[in-house]
């Protein structure tokens, strides 16, 4: 009866912490479901920091300060101990559950044309073979060791392809890498830095991925109309309030408070974030449910321990958790912003498709048709041009944009001077009348998942340029 009168006294408590950590569906990762590019202009930290930035940051902090204490409540609790001790015992099956959820992430990625995630899309075929023999070698217990490394280096072969800013989203792939790489390992250290490492990895990818919706809200406002998330609540709030949830349930993870109760939660609001947004969130957050599961089974890690025994009083922790915290996200933030910074005055300038905007290319595989566009400009009568938008091997497909890619179907973006205006979702497109001077119109063939179509390494695409009339549309206009 005093434990049970003790648990009813923390439901409060524990409730609270659940409702204030809840995010919703909008924890679902946003480059994944929106045509947004690192094009668009950042939003800078002075824009950031407004007065509901303040009241929700000092919401989050303390909600982190309620974990810090409910982490040193909870294990005093028999029934607790009881659950502590009955995963612990099972801690043997995680490096197991850790190679199924990669195999499984690698198949799924495979079959997807992606490369790890659904927004990294496979540029040679071979990748895609080389996803396959890490599977293979997962199955084996002596082999896994390997394809950790071989995940390792595939994550590099990302950064390589698609650049380290791009990349920083899934650095939980190096922790999976290195914790299945010493998972053999007969020095104990070696051994347990797999589980900091995997600790840590994901801790990061939570916060990092947070930022994004401070720096490019204008693509979490996209998702949030398509979906009506909202819920009638102010779009910035809820955008704003899931953003710190997201970083809240990072930055935990990151200082190892609550690790199984913790990753109870997480899992369960990616969960959710699955039944909206359905296949491409259980392609990209399969192997996230993995490494939770290796948290419940896992438990406490080396820092967790060693905080504890450093910082010996409550206060001491709170004190710790809640200066890091106020530390971190500065640290994090900027160097996020100066790197988003330097990605769009790249994009102005000169880029690799000689353009600046930066979808993912993804390459169309030798043995499928080779997907061609032309584009033609006609004036319209009335004002302004009508675009005709002809393609060969190639299928309109605007009921699947933003889902699973399908070689050979999707969309079309149009640029304008290199700032995407639209998307078109067939052959003709009207474009209304401009002021006086010249125009580039481009359009590039795009995968359901908004992918810059490629072949041979080259964007698939066509480009016109306008002379927009002196006097009035109807009477002058000149395209060549």
């Amino acid at each position: 009866m005093p434990l049970l009168s003790r648990l009813f006294r923390l439901l409060p408590g524990i409730a609270l912490l659940l409702l204030a950590l809840w995010p919703g569906e909008l924890s679902a990762h946003v480059k994944w479901f929106t045509d947004g590019s690192y094009a668009d202009k950042p939003v800078s930290p002075a824009e950031i920091f407004s007065p509901l930035f303040y009241q929700l940051a000092v919401l989050t902090l303390a909600v982190v300060i309620f974990g810090v204490w409910l982490d040193s409540r909870l294990q005093n609790f028999a029934g607790y101990q009881r659950i502590d001790r009955w995963l612990g015992e099972r801690a043997d099956k995680a490096t197991l559950v850790l190679r199924i959820t990669l195999a499984m992430t690698l198949l799924l990625s495979w079959q997807d044309g992606s490369m790890l995630v659904p927004n990294v899309g496979i540029k040679q075929i071979w990748i895609g073979w080389y996803q396959f023999a890490l599977t293979f070698l997962l199955i084996f217990p002596r082999t896994t060791p390997i394809a950790g490394l071989g995940t390792i280096i595939l994550y590099i072969m990302g950064v390589a392809n698609f650049s380290g800013f791009h990349m920083l989203d899934y650095a939980l792939y190096i922790g999976v890498g290195w914790y299945l790489a010493v998972s053999q390992a007969q020095n104990i250290r070696l051994r347990k830095s797999g589980l900091t490492l995997l600790y840590f990895s994901v801790g990061f990818s939570l916060c990092w991925v947070a930022l994004e919706k401070f720096i490019y809200p204008e693509w979490a406002y996209q998702i949030m109309e398509e979906h009506n998330l909202t819920m009638g609540i102010d779009r910035q709030l809820f955008l704003t309030a899931a953003a710190f949830v997201e970083f809240g349930l990072g930055y935990l993870m990151l200082i190892c408070m609550l690790q199984r109760p913790l990753a109870v939660v997480i899992t369960l609001v990616f969960v959710t974030t699955t039944l909206v947004f359905g296949k491409v969130e259980i392609i990209g957050h399969t192997l996230l449910h993995g490494c939770l599961v290796v948290f419940l089974l896992e438990g406490r890690s080396v820092i967790y321990n060693r905080i504890n025994r450093t910082l010996k009083s409550l206060s001491a922790r709170i004190a710790f958790a809640s200066v890091a915290m106020v530390l971190l996200f500065p640290l994090l933030l900027y160097p996020y912003y100066t790197l988003a910074s330097r990605k769009y005055e790249n994009r102005m300038g000169k880029t690799m498709f000689g353009s600046h905007h930066e979808h993912i290319p993804l390459e169309i595989p030798e043995n499928y048709p080779q997907p061609t566009v032309a584009l033609e400009i006609f004036d319209d009568p009335m004002g302004g041009y009508n675009l005709h938008v002809s393609t060969q091997n190639f299928r309109w497909a605007p009921e699947r944009a933003g889902r699973t890619q399908v070689f050979g179907e999707g969309h079309a973006h149009l640029y304008l001077n290199d700032e995407k205006i639209a998307r078109i979702y067939g052959e003709w497109y009207y474009l209304p009348a401009l002021p006086q001077g010249e125009y580039d119109v481009e359009v590039t063939l795009n995968g359901n998942g908004h992918e810059m179509l490629t072949w041979g390494g080259e964007p698939i695409r066509d480009s016109k340029t306008i002379l927009a009339p002196k006097i009035r549309p109807d009477e002058v206009s000149s395209i060549r």
